[in-house]
């Protein structure tokens, strides 16, 4: 049994793949690294394969480059999911669990199959962008541009948990990505505001009993994964929706603050912490902060 971590790119070089292939792999981790590849040059492939990514697409032109797809509708956010599921479907490994994440914004702090064993229980683990629907503007104006006022009456007072980092149990991991994609297929594939459908699609999943009972619902204060773009560090760097709004009014944060779910998590010796200085096992959108960035950047390339 191997676990897998698995990420989806499209016209990425590797500059903007080589921090998550090299944490991961600093990490300790010994399973499988792979992503689902769209749109990829030769050169990249070649170097990714050399590391010992598995690659997976749809077609090649003459010159080995990955040359799919080339609809201007194609979605991205919606379709990995679909993409994931059908990949890891048919894969010959016996495979335990999954790991999925966004790429280039994503690091491995610690090994990630190490978090597992103390969560025999649960199937899936989310984790929290600490605020509630009601209190983070893009995220309420996403729900509402895909899936109407009525869903987001449902989730309101629900937190927020991402879509960019998803891991768990191989058969639950990709039931609920089949289901993501299905409920997206009701939606625009791109949302007013930016983004696309999927994260809302998840929580609305994930606000069923029937995943409720079977889902780890990780704060910012457990060291499962830091989804940085809403942390007082991203705001103050002036990212996201209420960045701007920082920017524009600094008394501002005051009320975001207000209504956080949980403590920021602490930077230091160029690592990452939770309110109880234990470093993460993944950090999730490092570069909307200002004084991360560059740094974590730098770190984590050969």
């Amino acid at each position: 049994m191997v676990d897998v971590v698995i990420g989806t790119v499209t016209n990425y070089d590797y500059d903007k793949i080589e921090p998550w292939v090299v944490s991961l792999k600093r990490s300790g981790f010994d399973g499988k690294i792979a992503l689902v590849v769209y749109n990829m040059k030769k050169d990249t492939v070649d170097r990714l394969v050399a590391d010992g990514v598995a690659l997976f697409g749809f077609q090649k032109d003459d010159e080995g480059n990955f040359t799919y797809p080339s609809d201007n509708n194609f979605s991205i956010m919606v379709e990995r999911f679909a993409h994931i599921w059908y990949f890891l479907s048919k894969a010959d490994e016996e495979i335990e669990h999954i790991i999925s994440t966004d790429v280039k914004d994503v690091i491995f702090q610690k090994n990630p199959s190490d978090f597992f064993s103390a969560f025999d229980r649960k199937e899936i683990f989310v984790g929290c962008e600490n605020f509630k629907y009601k209190d983070e503007p893009w995220g309420k104006n996403n729900l509402i541009q895909s899936f109407g006022p009525m869903l987001y009456e449902k989730l309101k007072d629900n937190p927020i948990y991402c879509a960019g980092v998803i891991a768990g149990k191989k058969q639950a991991i990709l039931d609920l990505f089949l289901n993501v994609f299905l409920l997206c297929r009701g939606a625009p594939a791109h949302v007013p505001g930016g983004g696309g459908p999927d994260q809302a699609a998840l929580n609305i999943l994930l606000s069923l009993d029937s995943y409720k009972s079977i889902t780890n619902f990780c704060s910012m204060e457990h060291d499962f994964v830091c989804h940085a773009g809403t942390t007082t560090h991203a705001i103050k760097s002036g990212k996201g929706v209420i960045g701007e709004e920082y920017l524009r009014d600094p008394s501002s944060l005051y009320r975001f603050n207000d209504v956080m779910l949980g403590k920021d998590p602490i930077y230091a010796d160029d690592t990452v912490y939770n309110s109880y200085n234990t470093p993460y096992y993944i950090v999730h959108q490092y570069d909307r902060v200002s004084e991360w960035k560059d740094i974590l950047d730098r770190k984590y390339r050969n």
